[in-house]
């Protein structure tokens, strides 16, 4: 029946709107909003003043939540594109928005801007795009969370949304790991190209700093379950905590 109503629409003026809709019902979709809830509500049982980063803010969804669930905390967020920086900057006038990158070491370096999936851009050499699009290419200063974070600022969450370069930015964040301990909201999934190394290697590097990987739901995951769920494309969203 969805099959015979999307030929019904193609070529009409709904047929846009439509396949909006029908992306929104996919189960991809709708774990992706289960698990940005279950996210949020997190954030919402965090104390008033906690102090939250959010690398890779794009649209400020999740930025929301934290304004909203901590008023009296420090946030920062890290926002590469230009537009979307400038937005965030506008609509979260208290929040310290950076319009960088992050990853292991600072510099400048070539980033993937997709005009229109916005979500999906990211540093152009860790960036491993599953859909067909248009793209452009862009120059993005880049930064490291252990240079960018003030010495007095303590996180007590960081999100990380980077479409691929989430084990730079872990790389470049083991003081931040090690000495402050903030819990981690962290994407980690294959575009399409699988990378079981890296995955592996996110896993080592979380383990030797004392954390655990967690499903959003609260399972935990060894090394061998991880890289598992991972390649199944089962979980892509992960709460990391300290031990």
């Amino acid at each position: 029946m969805l099959s015979a109503l999307k030929r019904l629409l193609a070529g009409t003026p709904l047929e846009g709107p439509a396949r909006h809709l029908f992306a929104l019902a996919s189960p991809v979709a709708r774990k992706n909003s289960r698990d940005d809830d279950a996210l949020r509500a997190l954030i919402l049982s965090l104390p008033d003043e906690a102090n939250c980063v959010d690398v890779g803010a794009n649209m400020g969804h999740i930025l929301e939540a934290m304004v909203k669930g901590c008023p009296r905390g420090r946030h920062i967020a890290f926002e590469p594109v230009p537009r979307l920086a400038e937005d965030l900057r506008r609509r979260f006038p208290d929040v310290d928005v950076r319009r960088q990158a992050v990853a292991d070491a600072p510099g400048r370096t070539a980033f993937t801007v997709v005009p229109g999936r916005l979500t999906r851009s990211g540093i152009s050499a860790t960036l491993d795009l599953s859909i067909e699009a248009a793209v452009e290419e862009i120059e993005a200063e880049v930064t490291t969370l252990d240079a960018a974070l003030p010495a007095d600022l303590r996180p007590t969450l960081v999100k990380i949304d980077v479409e691929g370069g989430e084990l730079e930015v872990l790389q470049g964040a083991r003081r931040v790991l090690s000495e402050q301990r903030p819990i981690l909201a962290l994407e980690h999934q294959y575009g399409r190209t699988p990378a079981p190394e890296r995955t592996l290697t996110i896993h080592d590097l979380l383990d030797g700093v004392g954390y655990d990987v967690r499903t959003m739901a609260g399972v935990t995951l060894d090394r061998a379950r991880f890289a598992d769920v991972v390649a199944a494309r089962s979980e892509w969203n992960f709460l990391c905590y300290p031990r």
